[in-house]
């Protein structure tokens, strides 16, 4: 009769045997929770946690990870939804197991999450930001509910802003600012516009596209001491700029005189020369500039 086979060395994991759980995280209440840890320390982590939630205050229980806001996380999983992406895909990334493929996170109401989970799905959507995945529907699902592309959050600039208006017409706007955002100051002796205010070495051009009241007015008060202002008017007048700030006037009211002077006068070409553009010029920025009004006249677009 053969000798038995010695025993092997069973698993050992952080000093606990663990070579009777099947999960591939362990020891904590997430790991029992979303793992399904059977180890003796996620048990007790699960039960101690249970107790403050029962007591109404979870993010006191010791050892569990930092609360954070579920609805920027949120916002990365729908983004890559509308690139195509399969919620099946996207959970076994994240490391749920569940038989029907399902992320908890968007078919619950909690407004918080464990760090960790928000740190694996901020990695994830930074894998996939750029792939396009095989869902049709989910593209189509995505148009019908308004939710972002990573591409138009990065339009909007406010993924992680969970107060942030991130309607159509949030978007367009920011859009607009995008294609309007003059480039960065260089200094050309050469270049009359080198000179505006907004041009200057340090100045950020976004002040001049900004969407709050009180940083509206603190551009237009900029421009007033801008050496080109009245030019800068006179273009934006000329070629109906309907985004920003121009020569110390905001989108709002400079659609108004604009609206006024086409009824008048009318509009592009046929502005220029005229009475009424030189009174609106002089109402609004009366200063004498200099330097620019041939070009403006002319129709020059900032460089």
């Amino acid at each position: 009769m053969s000798a038995a086979a010695p025993p092997q060395a069973r698993p050992q994991l952080d000093g606990l045997d663990r070579s009777g759980c099947s999960a591939t995280r362990h020891g904590t209440y997430s790991a029992y929770r979303h793992q399904g840890c059977t180890c003796a320390d996620a048990q007790a982590a699960f039960r101690r946690y249970a107790r403050y939630q029962r007591s109404g205050r979870p993010e006191l229980c010791p050892d569990t990870t930092t609360h954070v806001d579920a609805r920027p996380l949120r916002r990365r999983i729908r983004a890559l939804y509308a690139i195509g992406h399969t919620e099946a895909d996207l959970a076994a990334r994240l490391g749920y197991t569940n038989r029907r493929g399902d992320i908890p996170l968007m078919h619950s109401t909690r407004t918080t999450v464990f760090a960790t989970t928000a740190d694996k799905i901020r990695a994830v959507y930074e894998q996939l930001r750029e792939v396009t995945g095989p869902s049709e529907h989910n593209v189509r699902r995505a148009v019908m509910f308004g939710w972002r592309t990573p591409a138009q959050w990065d339009v909007l600039g406010t993924l992680d802003d969970p107060d942030a208006d991130d309607s159509d017409a949030a978007l367009r706007r920011a859009e607009a600012a995008a294609r309007r955002r003059l480039p960065a100051p260089v200094r050309n002796p050469d270049d009359a516009w080198a000179q505006a205010v907004c041009r200057a070495p340090g100045a950020d051009p976004e002040r001049w596209f900004a969407t709050l009241p009180a940083q509206i007015a603190e551009a237009v008060a900029d421009c007033h001491a801008c050496p080109i202002r009245r030019d800068c008017l006179r273009f934006a007048l000329l070629s109906n700029e309907r985004y920003g700030v121009w020569g110390g006037v905001d989108a709002d009211e400079r659609a108004h005189l604009h609206s006024e002077l086409a009824a008048a006068v009318g509009t592009g070409a046929a502005l220029l020369g005229t009475g009424e553009l030189d009174a609106v010029l002089d109402a609004y920025a009366p200063r004498p500039t200099g330097g620019l009004d041939e070009a403006a006249r002319n129709g020059v677009v900032p460089a």
